[in-house]
């Protein structure tokens, strides 16, 4: 279970979270929504640990949270390098987490979002929609995390696409993991809504 206790964050002395307390048991997903500028992205980074919050605690399965390891975040910025091909942005990224897997194995796991003929292209020559699945690609790597934060994850994808990213979802889930997902409107999901209005839940 994690449990969010009296959350703040100020960004250049403005409160962007104020007072945010919520709790999502396992093999649950919650929809973070709102109008933009509320803070669902900036909620999501400080669960991954990529923003320090003032004060506040979390908690995982009732222990204080000291190490983020049991977050993967995933936002809608594509951060793979220019000058590496696909699987080679893949294979650098999964270094940085202290995974190696061969080029090969990254190929075979990119088909399943229609990547393979695309493994060896550079970003320039990808479409947004194909940015776009190559990070969702990643989560197929991190299905040992106890908590997906997973910022607008079906913007720009075609159909078919949004179908394996429910199936994957819906797996994570059901091996007892949670996903957060901040989105305006999307909900393929079966999930708990939490609504972000004016840094507050």
């Amino acid at each position: 279970m994690l449990n969010v206790k009296n959350l703040f964050f100020k960004y250049n002395q403005k409160s962007v979270l104020e007072n945010i307390s919520f709790s999502v048991d396992r093999s649950k997903l919650v929809y973070l929504i709102g109008d933009n500028g509320v803070g669902k992205t900036t909620l999501l980074r400080v669960l991954a640990g990529l923003l320090d919050y003032d004060k506040g605690k979390i908690f995982i399965d009732n222990k204080l949270v000291d190490d983020f390891a049991p977050f993967f975040y995933l936002g809608h910025s594509i951060y793979f390098h220019s000058k590496l091909r696909l699987n080679e942005n893949i294979k650098y990224i999964l270094n940085l987490f202290g995974y190696d897997y061969s080029l090969e194995h990254i190929n075979n796991r990119l088909e399943y979002f229609g990547l393979f003929k695309s493994r060896n292209s550079y970003l320039s020559n990808l479409s947004q929609g194909q940015k776009r699945k190559s990070s969702l690609s990643l989560l197929h790597y991190f299905n040992e995390k106890k908590i997906w934060l997973l910022d607008e994850p079906f913007i720009n994808l075609d159909s078919v696409s949004k179908e394996n990213l429910e199936i994957l979802i819906k797996k994570f889930l059901s091996d007892g993991g949670i996903v957060i997902m901040a989105t305006h409107e999307q909900f393929p999901l079966e999930g708990k809504k939490i609504a972000l209005k004016n840094s507050h839940v």
